[in-house]
C-alpha cells in the first residue's frame, strides 16, 4: 500500500507481500527483500520489515526491515533489522535495528536490547532504549542527540549521533537501511529498478549482470526479475501498479462507507413518512373524486333545470296562441332522428328553440312577402293597362250608343287586350317560362349594358381615374378585361380590385384586411369600406335588384353607377375609347383589326358557345344526355382550333401578325383547361398538354412571351381553389387536386409522352 511503502508488490522471488513473504527462500545470494504488512512469514535473505515485523528467522546476514510490530521471531543473523510499528519483537543480532512506532519492540526489555549490541532507531514516541530521536523525543538517555519535536524525555547511553525527523530518524547510520513510519524497507539507497519498493530478482546483481531476457515459455520458479524479458517486466509492473490502484480504491471506499451508512440509516424514516403522506394523499383524492362526481351530477341537474326554465321563459314571451298547452312538452324527448333544416319537417312534439323556429319562419315569410309585393306591382301595372283599355272601350261605347251593341264581341276584345298586356309584361320581367327539365346549363344575360364613349355629351365619357373594375382572378370572363387593360396600357387610367376566390351563398365577397391572397389588388373594396360583398354594389344601384352579381363589373366612381357587367362589351370599350389618354405605343395595339373583324366575329360565336361556355355546360349538366352532348361538342371544337393553329402562318389565331380579340377570348379557357376543367368539369377526353400540340404551343407562347398581360394576370391558386371549393354540388368535400404539375409547362418543355413521340 502507498501508506506502507512500495514493499508489497507482486513478483517472483521478490520483496514481501501484504503480510510479508509467505514462502521460504534458501539461496543466500538473494538480494534484500522488503517486508510485507506483518513482515516476512518465511526465512528470507535481507528482508524489509512487514507491518508487524518479520515473522520468521532470516538465514543471512542481510539486514531486514521491521514490520509494524517489529520482527516476531528471533533472527540468527547479524544484519541490522528495521523496526516494526512497535519495534522489534524479539532479540536481534548485533546489527542495529530501527525502532518501531513506540521505539523498540513491543514489550521488549532493556536486556534484550543490550544483548543485541546495537542501538535501535527511535520510534514515533521515542525508542525503548538507546535510539535515535523520534517525533516525541527519545524515551531513554542518549548522548549527542538533536532535540525532537517535543524535546528529549530520557537520556540514553553513548550512541551515534542521530538526525531528528518528524517520526524519528529517516536515515540510519547502518548501511543499506532506511527507516520509515512503519519501519525500514522503503527504497534502500543502493537498490535500483525496484517494484513496489523492493528489488525484483536480486539486489545489486542487476547492475553487474547482463539481463538474460527469459521469455514466458522459459520462466521458472527461481527466475530472477531482472532476467525476464522487458515485456514481461513491464507486464508485471503493470500488474503491480493495478493492484496498488485497487488497494487505493479499497481505502477510499473504506473511508466513504461510514458516511454512506449514516445516510442509508435515514432512508427508513423517510420511507415511512412518505408512505404515511401517500396514504393521506390517496384518501384526499378519493374524497375529491367523490365530491367532483357529486358536483358533476349537481351541475347536470342544474343545467336541465335551467334549460326547462329558459324554455318556460321563451314560452311565456310568445303570444298566447303559440304557448305550449301541455307543460310536459317543455321536457319531452323523442327517439325520432333530428329534424332537418326544412321547415315542414319540424317535430311538433319535440321541444325546440322557438325563437330560432320563428326566425326561420320570419325569413321565409319575408321572401314570400317580397314575391307578393312584386306580383302586386305587376298586377298594378296590368290594372293600369286594363284601366286604359276600359276607358278606351268606354269612349267607344259612348260614341256608338246609337249603334247596335255586340256584347260578346266587346268582351272578347277586352280579354284579348288584357292577355296582350299580361304577355308584354311577362316578356319584360322574364318570369313567365316553363320549367327546364333538359338538364342543360343556361347562362343568364347581363343586365347592365351601358357603354363608355369618347365623345362630347356621352353618358359615360372616357376619363382618367373615373372608372374602376371589379374582377376575379378565377373567372375567365373577368380575366379577359385584365388582359386587355394591360395590353392597352390602361393601368394608370382604370384601377381594379379582385374579389376573394371563394363564392358562397351571397356571391363574390371581398378579402378581409387580415387575409393575404396572391395576386395584385386582392384586397377589401377600396371605394366602399363598409361593403363586404360585390352584391352590395348592385344593391346600391337598385335595392330590389334580382339578377346575378357577376364579374367583371365596370363601375363609374363619379356617378356611383355600374356601367356594364358584360365582359365582351367592356373589352371593346378599352380597345379605342381611351386612346387619347395613353402612350403612342399602346395606341398602335389593335385587337380588333378591320381586315379580321368578320373572321373574329364568326370564330367568337362558336368558340363562346362550344368552348368558353362549353366547359360549363359539360360540368354543370344534370343529366347524362346533356353532359355527353356538350362534352362531345367541346372536343370537336378544340379539334377545330387545333387545325386552325396548325394551318396558321403566325403564332396567333387566324394567321394574325399580332394578338387579337380571338386570342384573348380563347386563352382564358385554354389556360384553365388542364388545371381545372379536365377533372372538375369532367372534360377528360384529352388534355391540352398531351393531346393538342399546336394549341399547347400557342397558349405557352402567350403566357411566357406576354408576361405582363397574360402571365401575371393568371393566378392558378385563385383558379383552382375557386372551382373546387365553391361548387359544392360538384365537389362536396371541397378537395383541391394537386396536379397537374406544373400548372403550365415551360415554353420549350413537353410532357414525357410528347417527348417520346417527337423523338420518333
Amino acid at each position: 500500500m502507498a501508506g506502507f511503502g512500495r514493499s508489497n508488490s507482486l513478483s517472483i522471488n521478490t520483496g514481501g507481500g501484504l503480510f510479508g513473504n509467505n514462502a521460504s527462500a534458501t539461496a543466500t545470494s538473494q538480494p534484500q527483500s522488503s517486508g510485507g504488512l506483518f513482515g516476512s512469514i518465511a526465512a528470507q535473505p535481507a528482508q524489509s520489515g512487514a507491518l508487524f515485523g518479520g515473522s520468521t528467522q532470516p538465514a543471512t546476514s542481510q539486514p531486514a526491515s521491521g514490520g509494524l510490530f517489529g520482527n516476531m521471531n528471533k533472527p540468527a543473523t547479524t544484519a541490522p533489522a528495521s523496526g516494526g510499528l512497535f519495534g522489534s519483537s524479539t532479540a536481534q543480532s548485533s546489527a542495529p535495528a530501527s525502532g518501531g512506532l513506540f521505539g523498540g519492540p513491543l514489550g521488549a526489555s532493556t536486556q534484550t536490547q543490550s544483548q543485541a549490541g546495537a542501538a535501535p532507531s527511535g520510534g514515533l514516541f521515542g525508542g525503548g532504549q538507546q535510539a535515535k530521536p523520534s517525533l516525541f523525543g527519545a524515551s531513554t538517555q542518549q548522548t549527542s542527540t538533536t532535540p525532537s519535536l517535543f524535546g528529549n524525555t530520557n537520556t540514553q547511553q553513548n550512541q551515534t549521533t542521530a538526525t531528528p525527523s518528524l517520526f524519528g530518524s529517516t536515515q540510519q547510520a547502518q548501511p543499506q537501511q532506511n527507516n520509515s513510519l512503519f519501519g525500514g524497507g522503503m527504497n534502500p539507497p543502493q537498490r535500483t529498478g525496484t517494484l513496489g519498493g523492493s528489488t525484483l530478482g536480486g539486489g545489486q546483481m542487476g547492475s553487474s549482470t547482463q539481463a538474460v531476457n527469459i521469455g514466458l515459455e522459459s520462466i521458472r520458479g527461481t527466475t530472477r526479475f531482472n532476467d525476464l524479458a522487458s515485456e514481461l517486466q513491464q507486464q508485471i509492473q503493470a500488474f503491480d501498479e493495478g493492484i496498488q490502484r485497487k488497494i487505493g480504491y479499497c481505502n477510499q471506499i473504506r473511508e466513504t462507507l461510514p458516511n454512506s451508512e449514516a445516510e442509508i440509516a435515514t432512508i427508513a424514516p423517510d420511507v415511512a413518512y412518505i408512505e404515511t403522506f401517500l396514504s393521506t394523499v390517496e384518501l384526499g383524492l378519493d374524497n375529491d373524486s367523490a365530491n367532483i362526481a357529486y358536483l358533476r351530477d349537481l351541475v347536470k341537474k342544474d343545467a336541465a333545470d335551467a334549460t326547462l326554465s329558459f324554455r318556460a321563459i321563451e314560452n311565456q314571451r310568445l303570444p298566447a296562441q303559440f304557448h305550449y298547452r301541455n307543460g310536459t312538452n317543455l321536457t319531452a324527448s323523442s327517439a325520432k332522428p333530428p329534424a332537418t333544416a326544412a321547415l315542414d319537417e319540424d317535430d311538433p312534439t319535440k321541444p325546440v328553440d322557438l325563437m330560432g323556429y320563428f326566425n326561420r319562419r320570419t325569413g321565409e315569410l319575408g321572401r314570400t312577402l317580397d314575391m307578393y309585393q312584386r306580383q302586386i306591382r305587376e298586377i298594378e301595372g296590368h290594372l293600369r293597362t286594363m284601366e286604359a283599355g276600359t276607358l278606351e272601350k268606354a269612349q267607344q261605347l259612348t260614341g256608338s250608343r246609337s249603334a247596335p251593341r255586340d256584347q260578346r264581341r266587346e268582351l272578347v276584345e277586352a280579354l284579348k287586350a288584357i292577355e296582350g298586356a299580361i304577355l308584354d309584361s311577362a316578356k319584360k320581367v322574364g318570369q313567365v317560362r316553363d320549367e327546364d327539365k333538359s338538364g342543360e346549363f343556361k347562362r343568364q344575360q347581363s343586365v347592365f349594358r351601358s357603354f363608355i364613349e369618347n365623345k362630347p355629351g356621352a353618358e359615360f365619357p372616357a376619363e382618367k381615374d373615373r372608372y374602376h373594375l371589379y374582377v376575379s382572378y378565377a373567372c375567365p370572363w373577368a380575366h379577359r378585361t385584365l388582359i386587355v387593360r394591360n395590353l392597352k396600357g390602361l393601368q394608370d387610367i382604370i384601377g381594379f380590385t379582385s374579389v376573394h376566390w371563394h363564392m358562397a351563398e351571397k356571391g363574390w365577397r371581398f378579402a378581409t384586411p387580415d387575409e393575404k391572397l396572391p395576386g395584385e389588388n386582392a384586397l377589401p373594396d377600396p371605394l366602399h369600406k363598409e361593403y363586404t360583398h360585390l352584391r352590395d354594389i348592385y344593391f346600391e344601384q337598385n335595392p330590389e335588384y334580382e339578377g346575378r352579381f357577376t364579374v367583371p363589373t365596370l363601375y363609374d366612381k363619379k356617378q356611383k353607377r355600374i356601367v356594364s357587367n358584360e365582359s365582351s362589351e367592356i373589352i371593346r370599350m378599352l380597345y379605342t375609347e381611351f386612346d387619347d389618354l395613353i402612350a403612342d405605343e399602346y395606341k398602335k395595339v389593335d385587337l380588333f383589326p378591320t381586315n379580321l373583324q368578320k373572321e373574329i366575329e364568326e370564330m367568337n360565336d362558336w368558340v363562346y358557345n362550344d368552348i368558353n361556355n362549353g366547359v360549363y355546360k359539360s360540368g354543370f349538366a344534370t343529366t347524362e344526355e346533356a353532359y355527353k352532348k356538350n362534352v362531345t361538342t367541346l372536343f370537336k371544337s378544340l379539334d377545330r382550333v387545333e387545325k386552325i393553329l396548325a394551318e396558321s402562318s403566325t403564332p396567333y389565331v387566324l394567321s394574325s401578325p399580332h394578338v387579337t380579340e380571338a386570342d384573348v377570348r380563347l386563352f382564358t379557357t385554354i389556360v384553365r383547361f388542364d388545371p381545372v376543367y379536365v377533372q372538375h368539369f369532367k372534360c377528360n377526353i384529352r388534355d391540352i398538354r398531351s393531346g393538342y400540340p399546336h394549341l399547347h404551343r400557342w397558349v405557352r407562347h402567350l403566357y411566357w412571351d406576354y408576361p405582363k398581360s397574360f402571365g401575371e394576370t393568371t393566378e392558378f391558386e385563385h383558379i383552382k381553389n375557386h372551382y373546387t371549393k365553391s361548387h359544392g354540388q360538384i365537389n362536396p368535400f371541397a378537395i383541391t387536386p394537386i396536379g397537374p404539375l406544373p400548372n403550365i409547362l415551360e415554353k420549350d418543355d413537353e410532357v414525357p409522352s410528347v417527348k417520346a413521340a417527337l423523338e420518333k
